[in-house]
């Protein structure tokens, strides 16, 4: 069975107005943040956490390619995923490679939700999207990167959304960012 894609419209806010950002208290929460209860600290990663996230992440990515997405087969990969504790265990399969890369490229990741297009449970959004903050340069890069691999901008509450129809387009979006822009040498092994 294929991947569930999204019946949403893929589309590019203009950000005319500087996004929201957040303070240090605020970002170094770990109390979670009004907008996302469970909210972890994603900032700082480096280039060298984004490669090792992207590489667990399309592992993961193809195993449940393998188990045809949504099946209790992909639900038990998942499962296992979570309980091998590694650094992308605490986000949404497909959702994670983004955080890592955003926060590389000096963005702020506040919330991130895969719609649920993978396993069985549901979640608390029906579309694969990452809520961040940016300042413009950062921004501006990430929005040219989106174009090209299908994921919309928009900006929601004065935070900027990533979001597709297609949960691998995040992850392509990641590689982009960190591949693509130089910011590391790693050799991909996908």
């Amino acid at each position: 069975m294929p991947l569930k894609n999204v019946d949403v419209e893929i589309r590019w806010d203009d950000f005319v107005d500087a996004l929201t950002q957040i303070s240090e208290e605020t970002a170094s929460s770990v109390d979670g943040l009004v907008i996302n209860h469970a909210y972890n600290d994603y900032r700082g990663m480096s280039a060298e956490d984004a490669h090792e996230a992207l590489q667990e992440e399309a592992k993961l990515l193809s195993d449940l390619a393998t188990a045809d997405w949504d099946t209790d087969e992909a639900e038990e990969i998942l499962e296992s995923h979570i309980e091998a504790f590694g650094p992308t265990s605490g986000l949404d399969a497909g959702v994670a490679g983004l955080v890592y890369a955003l926060s590389a490229v000096g963005a702020t990741p506040l919330t991130s939700c895969n719609g649920g297009v993978v396993g069985v449970e549901s979640h608390a959004s029906d579309v694969p999207h990452v809520l961040f903050t940016a300042p413009p340069e950062i921004l501006d890069v990430v929005l040219t990167a989106a174009k090209r691999n299908g994921v919309g901008v928009i900006k929601n509450d004065g935070y900027a959304e990533a979001f597709t129809n297609d949960l691998r387009n995040l992850h392509a979006l990641a590689k982009e960012l960190i591949y693509g822009a130089g910011n590391c040498s790693f050799e991909v092994d996908e």
